[in-house]
């Protein structure tokens, strides 16, 4: 960059988007990062969970849906996921532990803040 010129990023948003093997669920991630004007950085996870009854439908509205505010010791890990998508771990995080955290909620037996755990988990499952 020439001399003079200064480059902040503010807000950052992508899409992950984990297939289940059947291809009858998706859940999606919205990673989000906020950089205020002192420069302070805050992420947050928007999930959504989406299914259909055939490969061949389309994805309706989605069933389960949670948004989780980022604790500051996942930032890191929110970036490089941001830059580079799941890796093996994380993708099977999502299809173990979010998977059965979503279907207790649907049916009840769990809050969404104990999905909210889960999906915060996948970013910690980077480390892993």
């Amino acid at each position: 960059m020439p001399a003079g010129v200064g480059k902040r990023i503010l807000s950052v948003h992508v899409v992950i988007d984990v297939m289940s093997k059947d291809g009858l669920r998706k859940f999606a991630f919205g990673l989000d990062k906020s950089t205020d004007k002192d420069d302070v950085e805050d992420w947050a996870i928007h999930f959504d969970l989406f299914e259909r009854a055939s490969r061949t439908d389309d994805f309706d509205e989605a069933v389960v849906h949670v948004d989780v505010d980022v604790k500051a010791k996942n930032f890191d890990n929110m970036q490089i996921t941001a830059d580079k998508g799941f890796n093996a771990s994380q993708a099977e995080s999502t299809l173990v532990d979010v998977a059965t955290a979503a279907d207790r909620v649907k049916a009840g037996k769990a809050t969404t803040a104990r999905l909210a755990k889960a999906v915060e988990g996948v970013i910690e499952a980077r480390d892993a």
